[in-house]
């Protein structure tokens, strides 16, 4: 994919997902969790259950899921990730142990690695179908 169509479409993506993310205490802003914090969310989070009836994007799910966070005072980040022909939209947390990544569809962590086959390194998650799943970028959106 042409590089001005890669940053065209993430740019759509995150007006889309941040046009969706609500702060709603601004005096008290979002800050960045401990990992121990973002794993207890993730286990009180269900923002997952709460979906519509048919289809909802990921850009979907991580908008409410990054809301739920903000809402409980978690600063998160939407995360783009390029394959070789689809966009995936996914939440990023900087934490103590560096960048965490996570699928808000099944609020479980996922590790990114440019150059790397997703499903490689997520043998779990096979909702991806088949062809080339290497992972040619990865677009954290947001001012950190």
């Amino acid at each position: 994919m042409k590089r001005w169509k890669w940053i065209a479409i993430a740019s759509l993506v995150a007006f889309v997902v941040l046009a969706s993310w609500n702060v709603y205490d601004r005096a008290s802003l979002p800050k960045d969790p401990g990992y121990n914090d973002l794993i207890t969310f993730l286990k009180t989070d269900h923002s997952e259950v709460n979906s519509q009836s048919g289809y909802v994007s990921h850009a979907d799910f991580t908008a409410r899921f990054l809301g739920n966070a903000s809402k409980q005072k978690i600063k998160g980040y939407p995360v783009v990730v390029a394959l070789e022909y689809r966009l995936l939209v996914f939440a990023s947390f900087k934490t103590e142990k560096g960048w965490v990544y996570i699928f808000p569809a099944n609020d479980r962590e996922i590790k990114l690695e440019k150059g790397k086959s997703f499903r490689g390194l997520n043998p779990k998650d096979d909702s991806f179908g088949a062809g080339n799943d290497t992972i040619l970028e990865i677009l954290i959106l947001g001012n950190y």
